[in-house]
């Protein structure tokens, strides 16, 4: 416990976010000065972690973001996710994601409809990834009018 109440971990994710709003070496030193009290509360590993970025910044080295784990897809497997974008009324799909198909991602559309004696059922639409970004809608043509003779 941190001399706030507050555990060493959430002591420490308060550090490190002031720490990434400094962004020149004197507010890296200011950041210290202000914390260097606080810093010393933390446990060991806390605070090794914390003094180890602090040095990296004061000498102008970049900030240094958390390692994490990218989504890996597998094949033959998927996602789809409740479409934020959804509205009541629209014909935006409920839910979105995609599927990993030969080594080709297949996008998923899916909507929530109700059939004639009153069961839920999803409707699904797939289109590939690749197809999906070259396609192009075509262009409009554009219809001049004369205002002077609207007809002709």
């Amino acid at each position: 416990m941190s001399p706030y109440g507050e555990d060493s971990i959430t002591v420490h994710k308060f550090l490190a976010f002031a720490l990434d709003m400094a962004e020149t070496p004197d507010e890296v030193r200011n950041w210290f000065n202000d914390n260097a009290y606080v810093v010393e509360q933390l446990d060991d590993l806390s605070k090794r972690k914390i003094l180890d970025e602090y040095k990296r910044r004061l000498n102008g080295e970049p900030q240094r973001k958390e390692e994490t784990m990218a989504y890996e897809k597998k094949e033959m497997q998927g996602s789809i996710f409740k479409n934020p974008k959804k509205q009541p009324g629209d014909n935006q799909p409920n839910a979105r994601g995609d599927a990993l198909i030969d080594g080709r991602v297949l996008k998923i559309s899916a909507w929530t409809n109700v059939d004639r004696n009153g069961v839920p059922y999803q409707s699904m639409k797939f289109e590939w990834e690749d197809q999906a970004a070259s396609f192009q809608k075509p262009a409009q043509r554009k219809t001049e009018v004369n205002l002077d003779d609207p007809w002709n």
